[in-house]
Order: C-alpha cells, then sequence, then structure tokens
C-alpha cells in the first residue's frame, strides 16, 4: 500500500511539473525562438554544402543561395509567429514553397544534375525527419 502512495505522489509531481513546464515551451514554438531556428537551418545548410562535396568557389556560391533562403525563411515564420492565425500559416506554407522553388532554380544555375538530385533528397529527408513518425 505504502508503495502504490509513492507511485501516485510521483506522477502527480511529474505532472505538475510539466504542467508548469510546458506553457513557457510552447510560448516559444515548437522548433525554439527565433535565433535557434535561424541558426539551425544555417547548420543545416551548411551541412548540405558538406554533403554535396563541391568545390570551394561552388560552396561559397551555394552558401550564399542557402543564406538568402534561410532569412526569407525566417522572416515568414517571424510573420506568423506574430500574427498567430491559420491563414498566415497557410499563406507562409505557400510562401515558403516559393521561396524553396526559386532556390532550386538558383541552385540548378551552380550544381550539376547529380547534385542538384543529391540537394533534393538531402532537403526531403530533413522534412520527413520534421514530420515525424505521423508523417505531420
Amino acid at each position: 500500500m505504502q508503495t502504490l502512495k509513492r507511485f501516485l505522489l510521483s506522477g502527480a509531481l511529474v505532472l505538475i511539473g510539466g504542467l508548469l513546464v510546458l506553457p513557457a515551451a510552447f510560448a516559444q514554438g515548437r522548433m525554439g525562438n527565433p535565433e535557434q531556428m535561424k541558426a539551425r537551418m544555417m547548420e543545416e545548410a551548411d551541412d548540405t554544402v558538406k554533403q554535396l562535396g563541391l568545390t570551394d568557389e561552388a560552396a561559397k556560391t551555394v552558401k550564399e543561395i542557402l543564406a538568402k533562403r534561410v532569412e526569407k525563411r525566417s522572416e515568414l515564420l517571424a510573420t506568423v509567429r506574430e500574427q498567430r492565425s491559420r491563414e498566415a500559416m497557410e499563406a507562409m506554407r505557400t510562401q515558403m514553397s516559393v521561396v524553396d522553388e526559386e532556390t532550386a532554380k538558383e541552385l540548378a544555375g551552380v550544381l550539376s544534375e547529380a547534385q542538384l538530385d543529391k540537394y533534393k533528397k538531402i532537403e526531403e529527408e530533413r522534412r520527413s525527419q520534421r514530420r515525424g513518425p505521423r508523417g505531420n
């Protein structure tokens, strides 16, 4: 009986602790604050350049293209955070698709066909990782 009481008390404490922490986590957003998101996107861009195995000159150009993409996506995410509406989210998704298409066109001028295919595979892998196991 004593063990059951301890178990229930421990569970209640964990639940209460979680309820105290969750609002702060949601206030920052699912992916962290804007600076963290931007830093994570830049790390992904750097990683992409490494995976593509580019010459120094091509790597520099691709980094510039991807940095522009990060800036545009960061601005779109900031707008959605400010507006906090379903309409803003849907508009952002459409605009991000446009940004991604523009980026792919710019990269096509720098990368070979094989490198561009590899870039697309890297991006798709990242998208599927972000969605998680449920496909969200």
